[in-house]
């Protein structure tokens, strides 16, 4: 349940927003530890950090302009690759926030980066957690190019060139 509540705040949030975020800004989601995001070592089990990061890439989707453009056609966003690190603990009632940001893309692929940062207390602006990930958009298991999705959108590709990010060792390890 708690899952839900937080899906449908941040679908809410994202819906009523009349601030749409550009393509390469960052979308940032100030969350809490809850009693059901621990595991036996009372801290947030690394499972529910890869599930939080869906609300933070829906956030981005929908604030972005991308999701009507994904949704009205039945296409499904998926995650191709994931790639996390843990630096320190997040544990119960801690606040935290949720930076999630494009880095590029190739032809099928779109590229984020995604980062946990402690939010209060003494430790507030740590990096607790960071991570990239591959995602691709499907329509009926065809990979839909992104430019496809942008031009959609209404969104420049042009307005990430410059971005920084080098696909090369997604591209060595993954399909594209």
């Amino acid at each position: 349940m708690n899952l839900w509540l937080r899906f449908l705040r941040v679908v809410m949030a994202a819906f009523l927003s009349r601030q749409r975020l550009a393509p390469e800004a960052v979308s940032a989601l100030t969350m809490r530890v809850w009693p059901t995001d621990l595991d036996l070592n009372f801290h947030m089990n690394n499972g529910r950090y890869l599930t939080l990061m869906d609300l933070g890439r829906i956030d981005l989707l929908m604030r972005a302009g991308l999701a009507r453009a994904i949704l009205a056609r039945r296409w499904m966003p998926v995650l191709a690759d994931a790639q996390i690190r843990y630096r320190c603990s997040l544990g119960p009632f801690r606040r935290f926030r949720l930076e999630t940001r494009i880095t590029g893309w190739n032809e099928h692929s779109v590229f984020i980066a995604q980062r946990f940062v402690i939010a209060s207390g003494p430790e507030a602006g740590v990096l607790a957690a960071q991570a990239s990930v591959r995602a691709v958009v499907l329509d009926r298991g065809r990979k839909v190019p992104v430019a496809e999705i942008f031009a959609l959108s209404g969104i420049e590709p042009a307005a990430m060139d410059g971005a920084g990010f080098d696909p090369a060792p997604w591209a060595a390890n993954s399909p594209s």
